[in-house]
C-alpha cells in the first residue's frame, strides 16, 4: 500500500507509464503499436511489438495518450484589436491532423463571444502554419440571450432565477443602466420574503 501511496502522490498517468512499464511487463500483455494513417493506403501497420527493438516505442505512445498536453487541445489568444473592432484572436495547434469537433468549438466560441461581447475568431493550423480552418463567432443580442435563457429554464422545470441572480449584460449595452444613486421606474424594490418562496 505505501508503493501506491508514492505513485498517486509522485507520479501523473504518463510519467507512471514512462518509468515503470517495462519490457517484461509488455511482452507479457502482449502489447503492440498499430499506425493507422488515412493517408497510406496499405491499410493498419504494426508499428512496433514486445521485442527488443519496439518496447521503448510502445511505452512512449501508450504514455503520450495520457499526456494532457497531447490530448487536449493547445488553444491560445493571440490578438485582440483593441483600437478597431475589438475582435479577439484565437489560434489553434493541431496535433496529429486531429482537428476540433465543428459543434462544439461553434458552442464553446458562441459563449466566448457572448461574454467577450464582440466578435470571436478561431483559426486552425498545422505544424507549417497553414490554416486548414477558420472559424467566426459573433455575439448574441441581450434578447436572444435572455430567450436562450429563458428556454433552458423552461426546459429543465427548475426555478434558477432567485433574487441573489446575477445577468452578464455586455458592456456596450451597460451604459443605458441608470447610475446606482438616481431613481428609476424599471427598478423594484423587493420585499425578503421573496427570497424564500418556492418555485412552483
Amino acid at each position: 500500500m505505501a508503493v501506491l501511496r508514492d505513485v498517486w502522490a509522485n507520479y501523473r498517468d504518463e510519467s507512471f507509464i514512462s518509468q515503470f512499464l517495462s519490457p517484461r511487463l509488455i511482452r507479457s500483455l502482449r502489447m503492440f503499436h498499430l499506425h493507422d494513417d488515412p493517408a497510406e493506403t496499405a491499410g493498419v501497420r504494426v508499428d512496433a511489438i514486445h521485442d527488443e527493438r519496439g518496447y521503448r516505442r510502445v511505452r512512449r505512445e501508450l504514455a503520450r495518450q495520457y499526456e494532457v498536453g497531447f490530448i487536449d487541445p493547445n488553444i491560445e489568444v493571440v490578438d485582440v484589436d483593441l483600437a478597431g473592432d475589438r475582435r479577439l484572436m484565437l489560434r489553434h495547434a493541431v496535433v496529429k491532423g486531429v482537428r476540433l469537433s465543428e459543434t462544439d468549438a461553434k458552442r464553446v466560441l458562441q459563449h466566448l463571444a457572448d461574454l467577450w461581447s464582440y466578435d470571436v475568431s478561431l483559426v486552425e493550423v498545422d505544424n507549417a502554419d497553414t490554416i486548414l480552418k477558420e472559424h467566426v463567432v459573433s455575439p448574441r443580442g441581450l434578447a436572444a440571450a435572455a430567450q436562450m435563457v429563458a428556454a433552458n429554464f423552461e426546459q429543465n422545470d427548475k426555478c434558477l432565477l432567485m433574487a441573489d441572480s446575477v445577468a452578464k449584460v455586455p458592456k456596450r449595452l451597460a451604459t443605458n443602466f441608470p447610475l446606482r444613486g438616481e431613481p428609476s421606474d424599471n427598478r423594484r424594490s423587493m420585499c425578503p420574503q421573496a427570497r424564500h418562496r418556492s418555485c412552483r
